[in-house]
């Protein structure tokens, strides 16, 4: 049964949603009235647990929301949805800045929500289960293999999100070639890089500081203005 952790600074608000995310068969560990002095202990036992996704609430005391999903990407890629009452654009360039899977603004529908953890969930064990008959291939300095869902860059394992690594992974599919922001949300229908212009290159900008790679000397990820971006051949 897949597992979904839910902190939520309102205990109504977090029963409501937990009882109703129960109804489609997920296994939920609702964390309510949550303290300053209790973080410590809530991402040592988040090492040990190994939850399907989180549904992190923003406005919490001692750590923000946005704090919380930083620290987790420092040491794993649970998917992370953020909860908010801050729509503005700003808000939701952040949450994706800091790694987050999907944003979701409140008020909303608990359906929706739903739907959100599905498409997440769904993007994250497609791409974890995917095979493919090459195996491991090398690009360059990178080692790609598809059916593990692993980038290496000389040798050292590269930390990405399931929409990072797909993304990589669509450069990495023709080297040389430059993809358009609209050609590669195409490619990533319906993943969050869906959601607002910017978003793809949020994600390039993540991924350009986990390879190391300054886009003002790129040997890897190359802008190309007013086209697109393009994964330089080896």
């Amino acid at each position: 049964m897949r597992s979904i952790w839910i902190i939520e600074d309102d205990a109504k608000i977090g029963k409501l949603l937990s009882t109703y995310l129960s109804g489609f068969g997920f296994q939920i560990q609702l964390r309510t009235g949550v303290s300053p002095e209790s973080w410590a202990a809530f991402f040592d036992e988040l090492k040990n647990a190994a939850p399907s996704l989180l549904v992190i609430d923003i406005m919490l005391p001692g750590l923000d929301g946005l704090e919380i999903c930083r620290r987790i990407r420092k040491s794993s890629q649970f998917p992370v949805i953020l909860l908010t009452a801050r729509g503005e654009l700003p808000d939701r360039v952040a949450g994706l800045e800091v790694g987050a899977d999907d944003y979701l603004s409140k008020p909303f529908e608990p359906r929706e929500l739903v739907a959100r953890i599905e498409a997440v969930l769904r993007r994250t064990e497609k791409s974890a289960s995917a095979g493919d008959s090459s195996g491991i291939e090398i690009i360059g300095p990178f080692t790609w293999s598809r059916s593990k869902m692993e980038v290496t860059l000389n040798g050292k394992a590269i930390e990405l999100t399931s929409g990072e690594y797909d993304l990589l992974a669509c450069l990495m599919s023709d080297p040389g070639k430059v993809f358009s922001r609209d050609e590669l949300m195409d490619r990533l229908k319906g993943q969050d890089f869906e959601s607002f212009d910017r978003s793809i290159d949020i994600a390039v900008s993540r991924i350009r500081q986990k390879l190391g790679d300054d886009p003002k000397t790129s040997k890897l990820i190359k802008t190309i203005r007013g086209k697109g971006y393009v994964l330089l051949k080896p």
